[in-house]
């Protein structure tokens, strides 16, 4: 009797025991089912914290002084080769936290870079490349070798450069835009000015983002509208031309038969444009970046739009993306060969006697459906772009206009010619004066392309019609 009762307890306790193991797998009405361990969890990065104050706008850090960089060179003397490394090391300081974004005597390679600036001004820009990957101010969007310093010798505000970029970054069909700031720069000990902190323009997980197969002839490429290109290799192999135009591919990986598909996919897309017919340019160009960088380069009404540093990345398998907005120091009123500096005139979607444009752009502006799709976006991002500048460069003025001017204590050039600079430019001895008058020209800028993309007056323009004189050949 005993053991009977014994075995009874023991079937109630294991009922019991089911009862609660099903209870407790049971998901109550309502609620969702735990997720288990056995797959990865998922999590969004933390917000990005930058360190250096002058990174744009809502992602700055304000500070009273500038950041500074040091290099010192291995062997103690001046960095002026272009196409020749020497050994360096980096240290920096001044940022809003150094114990995060401030280093010393990091090892590195030191050149300077440039065309015209390299060639025809006494400021000279560098690039500097880490031996380790670093993202410097945790201003980028993550870490590399490469970076670039800009003098903006021919631009007294600084700030030509750092608006486009902040246009570009604005303008979300643009795939990728460098970041910018600003630093006080020291080689040797010897403090050399202002310069503007930038990406170099590669292939990188964190910049232009690409995969080129070495062996694959349809691959990624990143492609550069380049007058200087036969400086970086052999045409038919590193560069191509198109009616007069070249274009230099960056990559390791050239040979004549991927630079023959690419030279014939740019006629193909060439002649495809001149066609007009919307659904077969969309088969080689992607429209919408391209009419965000219309957008971009009429804004701030870029002499050099068809000349050089003009970048695209033609996608395997895929069509023409347009990226990288680069080199706006003669832009926003600073060449007087472009209508004395005038912030009146389209120029970038109309053909000119300027030898430096891109045709695509006024060839589109022939069609009634381009100019209305020009329309629609210019309405959509013309406020965005507005936010992004001029309180931007009411932030510069305020919180760096000091340390800004301590440029020119170095480099005297206030009423000089530098480069193309216009007669009411050059008559400017302050930096204040600069920044003002860059300020005033965007508002009028603005203004005036707000009055041309939102009337009748946009179907006015296209390249039927040449003022005679132009270096382009003419279809």
């Amino acid at each position: 009797m005993k053991k009977k009762l014994l075995r009874h307890l023991a079937l109630i306790l294991l009922a019991l025991t089911l009862i609660l193991l099903v209870t407790a797998c049971t998901v109550p009405s309502g609620s969702e089912p735990e997720e288990t361990t056995t797959e990865p969890v998922v999590t969004t990065p933390a917000p990005k914290e930058y360190g250096n104050p002058s990174t744009f706008g809502a992602e700055s850090k304000i500070r009273d002084n500038l950041p500074s960089i040091s290099i010192n060179t291995v062997s103690g003397g001046p960095i002026t080769e272009r196409d020749v490394y020497i050994d360096a090391t980096v240290s920096a300081e001044g940022t809003t936290d150094d114990e995060k974004f401030g280093f010393e005597n990091l090892t590195a390679e030191v050149r300077c870079r440039g065309n015209y600036t390299y060639t025809d001004t006494e400021k000279k820009s560098y690039r500097l490349k880490f031996t380790e990957k670093i993202n410097l101010f945790n201003q980028g969007y993550g870490p590399a070798k490469s970076w670039v310093l800009l003098a903006n010798h021919c631009d007294q505000s600084f700030l030509r450069n750092h608006v486009a970029f902040a246009v570009g970054r604005t303008l979300s069909n643009i795939e990728y835009t460098t970041s910018s700031s600003f630093v006080k720069l020291y080689v040797n000990g010897e403090y050399y000015g202002i310069y503007q902190l930038a990406e170099q323009h590669q292939v990188n997980d964190y910049r232009v983002n690409i995969f080129e197969d070495p062996g694959v002839v349809d691959t990624d490429y990143l492609i550069e509208r380049d007058s200087y290109a036969d400086d970086s290799g052999e045409e038919g192999i590193q560069y191509f031309r198109v009616n007069r135009t070249k274009y230099n591919v960056h990559s390791d990986y050239m040979t004549e038969e991927k630079c023959e598909f690419l030279r014939q996919y740019f006629t193909d897309a060439h002649e495809i444009i001149k066609g007009g017919v919307k659904e077969e340019i969309e088969e080689y160009i992607d429209l919408a970046s391209f009419i965000d960088t219309f957008i971009l380069q009429a804004f701030v009404k870029n002499t050099d739009v068809g000349y050089s540093s003009f970048y695209m990345v033609k996608k395997a398998g895929g069509k023409i993306y347009f990226t990288c907005p680069w080199d706006f120091d003669n832009s926003q009123g600073n060449d007087e060969r472009l209508d004395g500096g005038s912030y009146e005139g389209l120029y970038v979607g109309e053909k000119t006697d300027m030898n430096q444009q891109h045709e695509w752009f006024y060839l589109m502006m022939n069609e009634e459906w381009f100019c209305n799709m020009l329309r629609d976006r210019w309405n959509e991002v013309k406020e965005d772009i507005y936010n992004a500048v001029f309180p931007e460069i009411e932030r510069i003025l305020k919180c760096f206009g000091d340390d800004m001017e301590t440029n020119f204590t170095v480099w005297k050039i206030f009423g000089r010619k530098i480069n193309q600079e216009p007669r009411a430019i050059r008559g400017l001895r302050t930096y204040k004066a600069h920044v003002e008058y860059l300020e005033t020209w965007l508002q009028g800028r603005y203004e005036y392309l707000d009055g041309i993309f939102t009337s009748d007056e946009i179907y006015n323009y296209g390249g039927f019609e040449s003022t005679g004189g132009g270096w382009w050949p003419w279809w």
